[in-house]
């Protein structure tokens, strides 16, 4: 079994001294945190692996609060949080003005004020704005105890994330089992991680359902062993759909 990390452990002992104070507090009921740098440009594909303290989905406000990204009456000096539609294709693109709400970009304007879901196993992408400086995001929330997550899986690009909390193996995934494999790579589902200046690919070979990495448009030699980390999204690509079912491999030592 994948040991949950350091991260967790810490927070699963603030976790034990809740329930030691109140009887009312579960143990399994254990918050922690991660960080993530923010560079001055580029972006980062990013998620936050926590549910929302006291429980439900998240959304950009639980996930940045009012004073992480840089805010500004001026758009190009803005963070900007984008999200990826499925269905559409496209983007929608999430900016906080100075009284702290997130605001939609709507033909490159300011459009309406909302506060879109951000459930587990999804991904965003981060741009920070104008004149921004390095920084570290921190997200923080419950440690995921749910016992099973299954997310939908399109023909097609999609932005997704481990959706608990803690790293895993790519490998370690059910994605290699669940996708579509295949001898010539473009018939094979793949998954593309940003590195913050372009991609690691990787393609499903179903001789023996493990995921390869491509080099120089061409299949590995040797199985990934790549990590998806915490606060890491990435795209996954599709051949045809399907239900990315995952267990949850922590579960037990919370």
């Amino acid at each position: 079994m994948k040991k949950i990390g350091l991260l967790v452990l810490v927070a699963a002992l603030f976790g034990f001294v809740q329930h030691a104070q109140s009887q009312d507090v579960k143990s399994v009921n254990v918050v922690g945190f991660v960080k993530k740098q923010l560079p001055a440009s580029g972006a980062i594909l990013t998620t936050c692996n926590f549910d929302q303290i006291g429980g439900g989905n998240n959304t950009l406000l639980s996930i940045f609060g009012t004073n992480q990204l840089k805010q500004a009456d001026d758009l190009p000096l803005c963070d900007r949080v984008s999200i990826w539609n499925t269905g559409s294709s496209t983007y929608s693109q999430w900016v906080q003005w100075t009284d702290g709400q997130f605001y939609e970009i709507v033909a490159g304007d300011w459009g309406p004020t909302g506060d879109p879901a951000v459930p587990a196993g999804s991904a965003i992408w981060v741009i920070p704005g104008g004149g921004a400086t390095a920084r570290e995001l921190v997200f923080t929330g419950e440690v995921i105890d749910t016992v099973t997550q299954r997310m939908t899986i399109v023909a097609g690009p999609q932005i997704v994330a481990y959706p608990f909390t803690s790293s895993i193996g790519l490998q370690e995934t059910t994605l290699g089992v669940s996708g579509h494999g295949s001898p010539d790579l473009p018939t094979a589902d793949r998954v593309s991680v940003w590195t913050g200046s372009g991609y690691n690919q990787y393609a499903l070979y179903d001789g023996d359902n493990k995921w390869y990495p491509i080099i120089n448009g061409d299949w590995g030699n040797d199985p990934a062993t790549n990590t998806l980390e915490l606060a890491q999204g990435f795209w996954y690509i599709a051949q045809s759909g399907f239900t990315w079912s995952e267990t949850n491999k922590y579960l037990n030592n919370l």
